[in-house]
């Protein structure tokens, strides 16, 4: 078990899920999930992914009387969940436990509660293994130099070029240049969020990479 705060746990969820295969009928439903898991020391990640991003958050552990080493997961919460989650977590600071449990008729389940209230909420995962996401980040990850960018000119770009909410990123975020065939890579380092994007292919003979 472990005790994160609900209102960073829901802003990791919110940071995350748009990255992850919106479809209901694919090779790989494994996709539609987000992934928990502890990673690194003293942290719970957050992975989201389809076949073209792969948006990366982590979010503090609360220190607690048992204290580490922690048991927990790993997790795919399924993507019809999702909405379920962030209408259960509190909105303030206050704290919310996490378990993983296995059953073999039910499967994988997790299970939060909010110390203190009496609320608790059970949700079923996605049984199977997750990609190897820290694989692709370090056969594809930057290679650059990181600039600093005002997220602003960002948010105005996607604005007008597709719909939907603006997701806030904070003041900066560092953009790592590199060579065409690795991933763009933006990072918000103070709020533990890193979104990895696959270039896009432009010549119809090139192999998506």
């Amino acid at each position: 078990m472990i005790t994160v705060s609900g209102h960073a746990l829901g802003r990791a969820i919110r940071r995350v899920n748009h990255a992850r295969l919106h479809q209901e009928r694919h090779a790989r439903p494994i996709l539609d999930t987000i992934h928990l898991e502890l990673y690194p020391v003293g942290w719970l990640r957050l992975v989201a992914a389809d076949n073209y991003r792969l948006a990366v958050a982590d979010v503090l552990i609360e220190p607690t009387e048992a204290g580490p080493p922690y048991e927990f997961g790993p997790f795919n919460l399924m993507g019809d969940d999702v909405a379920r989650l962030l209408a259960f977590l509190p909105t303030d600071h206050s704290r919310v436990q996490l378990e993983t449990r296995t059953d073999v008729a039910k499967g994988p389940t997790i299970v939060l509660t909010v110390p203190g209230v009496s609320r608790s909420i059970t949700l079923r995962g996605m049984d199977g293994t997750y990609p190897a996401y820290a694989q692709i980040i370090a056969e594809k990850g930057p290679t650059g130099t990181p600039i600093a960018v005002n997220i602003r000119y960002l948010r105005e770009v996607g604005g007008r070029t597709a719909k939907g909410d603006h997701v806030h990123f904070g003041d900066t975020v560092t953009v790592t240049v590199g060579r065409p065939d690795r991933m763009f890579v933006v990072a918000d380092e103070k709020d533990h969020f890193t979104e990895y994007i696959m270039p896009v292919r432009q010549d119809p003979k090139e192999t998506q990479r």
